[in-house]
């Protein structure tokens, strides 16, 4: 019966996910080998010092006195946006990053254990090439929080356990936008009746900046008997207050007539490199604010072969924050880049996994996961998205050199999603939406390596 009980949620899982698939997530689901196999289930997974770094609780059920795992792989993201009027197909730059992790754990005593981690808990990185029309909400985006925790689990009881984390995250933050500047004839001197436009300068403007944050977690695990397992963790906010810098970025500087399309005269050419040396980059205020995550787990050890963990999460993705995007002083005044405007909300997921042993070597999982939307259709964008997510994984374990060798991979997949909201026009009365729909496509892989040895 529990057999077909744990059949049943699983089937009804892929159901639900083959229904609701759509853009990413900033948060990874892990960026070890084995949570990434998992779909980041495993915080009632007993005996996995992978699964420790997602709940300090589980650190006392670690066997042996003192276990580590080192990986390393890459974490892939890519988008494309169609205008539906001319079906052009634009694909976005800078892909990959690097997914380091670390983990080590330490049994000072039968009731208390120790442990360090290292890991990715965030990462968003888009470049939209300059063809894009949605570049006037924003042409890039690099997003990132590598975090260093110090954990301790205690055992309360043989059944229950409680533990805690606490460390620091560096939260890099990297914004460009797409801005278009009135030419005067004397570009030295404000727009007036007297001093006209010439046309249209566009420039492109990077913010950016990176800070230490405070770091915690917490977690609890209850046996219920044994080969039923219950656990819960909580992954606390990250927070980054700090003065941005912005500058200039590289792209040659282009002029356009004063209807944002035609080619202006000559003249204004001339005016818009000179403008180039007066127009001053500032910053957008506000804060870097990556959101906390609350997770509840129950895992079930059907027989030796299989293990199963079905895991449930809110995050409070009404939380998220970053700063405005950059604006640009000129002598006629600031210039301000559009944003889409939408509420934020909370969101609920969830991941399924499974793990199977063969012999003495041999570990396979494979896992399912699926997170709502977090944000209004009306402000799903490139660069942050906010859609539905789901994500399918797998990966195994082979036991050699006294040692354990992972690898693990996940792919994000993705559904179409159509704005009405993101193609832009940009004149010298200003910004404009046109109402042209623009279809937004995105999807990732994770993949890692590594090897885990426990004394």
């Amino acid at each position: 019966m529990r057999r077909g009980c744990a059949r049943r949620v699983w089937s009804g899982f892929l159901g639900l996910a083959a229904t609701g698939l759509a853009a990413q997530t900033l948060a990874l689901p892990a960026s070890d080998p084995t949570g990434i196999a998992r779909g980041g289930a495993g915080v009632a997974f007993g005996r996995s010092l992978e699964a420790a770094s997602l709940n300090p609780a589980l650190l006392p059920t670690l066997e042996g006195r003192f276990a580590f795992y080192l990986a390393g792989g890459l974490e892939l993201q890519d988008v494309q946006v169609t205008l539906q009027s001319n079906q052009r197909t634009l694909f976005g730059a800078d892909r990959n990053r690097a997914l380091p992790a670390f983990g080590a754990a330490l049994k000072v005593s039968d009731r208390l254990s120790l442990g360090l981690k290292a890991d990715m808990p965030f990462s968003r990185h888009v470049r939209l090439p300059l063809e894009s029309t949605a570049r006037f909400f924003g042409d890039r985006v690099e997003l990132s929080a590598h975090r260093l925790e110090l954990q301790a689990g205690i055992k309360v009881t043989e059944r229950f356990s409680i533990g805690v984390g606490g460390g620091l995250a560096r939260v890099s933050y990297t914004a460009g936008t797409t801005l278009r500047v009135q030419v005067p004839v004397d570009p030295a001197q404000p727009i007036s009746a007297s001093n006209p436009s010439q046309g249209l300068a566009e420039f492109g403007v990077l913010e950016s900046g990176d800070k230490l944050a405070p770091s915690f977690s917490a977690g609890f695990r209850f046996a219920v008997n044994p080969r039923w397992t219950f656990g819960g963790a909580f992954q606390g906010p990250l927070r980054v207050e700090q003065n941005w810098k912005a500058r200039l970025d590289d792209r040659p500087l282009v002029t356009l007539a004063n209807d944002g399309y035609g080619t202006p005269p000559p003249q204004a050419t001339a005016s818009a490199a000179v403008l180039a040396g007066r127009v001053t980059p500032r910053p957008g205020t506000g804060e870097v604010l990556l959101p906390w995550r609350a997770s509840l787990g129950l895992r079930q050890r059907v027989n030796q072969l299989l293990t199963w963990e079905l895991d449930v999460r809110y995050t409070g993705s009404d939380q998220l924050k970053v700063p405005a995007q950059a604006s640009l002083g000129t002598p006629s005044g600031t210039v301000y880049a559009p944003e889409l405007a939408g509420r934020r909300k909370g969101s609920a997921g969830l991941s399924l996994m499974a793990e199977f042993s063969f012999g003495k070597n041999w570990t396979v999982r494979t896992a399912g996961t699926l997170d709502q939307p977090w944000v209004e259709e009306n402000a799903i964008s490139p660069m942050l998205s906010g859609g539905r997510t789901a994500g399918f994984s797998a990966g195994f374990g082979y036991r050699a050199l006294g040692g354990e060798f992972l690898m693990g991979y996940q792919f994000r997949q993705t559904q179409d999603a159509d704005s009405a909201y993101l193609d832009g026009a940009w004149s010298r009365t200003g910004f404009r939406t046109t109402g042209a729909t623009t279809r937004y496509e995105n999807m990732g892989h994770l993949v890692s390596v590594g090897f885990k040895k426990s004394f």
